[in-house]
């Protein structure tokens, strides 16, 4: 220390700060360790009362202020609404992934029989049927065909839909932590304007804007959409008499969240349903596929606003990382947080006197 031209009582106060920094880092070490597992259920819970926060605070007004009421209201009414489908629909999954193995390794597998008017369909129809006859009869050699080319992806959504449970108790947690945001929403509303002022000093008002409207947008606009898209497919497919309807419709979800069009999996469902039912209910089915298949482009921008303007391969690539890294809960929080990210960084970029004018956006 001498060398450094520090006293003796210099380096007594050194000492202390450097223990004093060690101890404070270790309990925040420490801390995150502790609350790791709920780091998910808090985001996510946060992005709902967030986006859901301007509804949730008419109808207080509407009910005389009695924002605990609601906020119970909203907790029993979630659950029922959303939790209760979400065990049916990841109980059918689970049970249908069960029931496809187990016939695979039982060599029960069976194929149903292609219906003569497909021979009828242009350009696509003779070949067709040719290959689903051989299918049929050879259901073995079909399968052992296909799964190089699927068991990279299937073993993950396996892995995926099994441990879709322990995503539902997330998700149940974040909607009582949701409720619980809301309830006290004006005293939320101040730490974070406190945060962002402490982060960006005068900016931090305007940052904590573009926080909440890069939220609200995506989880409304993007997750809001997806949920209405695989609700409209689970009817569908109910109605029409498809097995596995739970399974197809979690796939038409995940599909929508990361951007791509459900189409994917209804066209072959849809072709599926011309081969064996045909006549009205097939023409119907397929009107409800394109009305599926489409539907984002119209309700996607009404619930989005002009709350966020992020690039549609922004948002697949976070619900694609997210849904890597975290499974399903990770497909809805890496949506909005690296949408959020993107926001964040285009406001530090063009920061500053005469930077909007040079802003174009993607």
């Amino acid at each position: 220390m001498k060398k450094l031209g520090l006293g003796r009582g210099q380096t007594a106060e050194a000492m202390e700060v450097v223990i004093r920094m060690v101890v404070i880092c270790g309990l925040v070490v420490w801390a995150c360790f502790i609350i790791a597992p709920f780091i998910k259920p808090i985001l996510w819970g946060a992005i709902l009362a967030s986006a859901l926060y301007p509804v949730f605070s008419k109808i207080g007004d509407r009910a005389g202020g009695r924002r605990k009421l609601v906020g119970i209201a909203f907790i029993l009414v979630s659950i029922l609404v959303l939790i209760v489908p979400a065990v049916m629909l990841v109980g059918g999954s689970v049970e249908g992934v069960q029931k496809l193995v187990g016939e695979w390794h039982a060599g029960d597998l069976k194929i149903p029989e292609p219906h003569e008017r497909i021979k009828e369909w242009p350009m696509i129809g003779e070949w067709l049927y040719e290959e689903w006859t051989d299918a049929v009869h050879d259901p073995g050699h079909f399968l052992r065909e296909l799964m190089p080319h699927v068991s990279p992806y299937g073993s993950k959504l396996f892995g995926m839909v099994a441990t879709a449970g322990a995503d539902l108790i997330g998700f149940t947690v974040s909607l009582i932590l949701a409720g619980i945001f809301m309830i006290n929403g004006p005293a939320c509303h101040r730490l974070m304007q406190a945060l962002g002022l402490r982060l960006a000093g005068d900016s931090g008002l305007e940052l904590g804007k573009l926080v909440t409207g890069t939220v609200r947008g995506v989880a409304l606009g993007v997750v809001g959409t997806a949920l209405i898209q695989a609700t409209l497919a689970a009817i569908g497919m109910e109605m029409i008499g498809i097995s596995l309807t739970a399974l197809w419709a979690f796939l038409v979800l995940i599909l929508a969240v990361i951007q791509l069009s459900p189409a994917i999996i209804l066209l072959p469902i849809a072709i599926y349903v011309f081969s064996t039912h045909g006549g009205m209910p097939a023409v119907l089915f397929a009107i409800l596929c394109v009305v599926v298949s489409t539907i984002d482009n119209f309700i996607k921008p009404v619930l989005m606003g002009r709350n966020t303007d992020t690039p549609m391969v922004v948002i697949m690539v976070g619900a694609l990382g997210g849904l890597v890294l975290s499974g399903v809960m990770g497909l809805f929080l890496g949506a909005v947080v690296v949408a959020l990210c993107y926001q964040l960084f285009l406001a530090w970029l063009y920061e500053g006197p005469g930077m909007d004018a040079g802003r174009t956006d993607p």
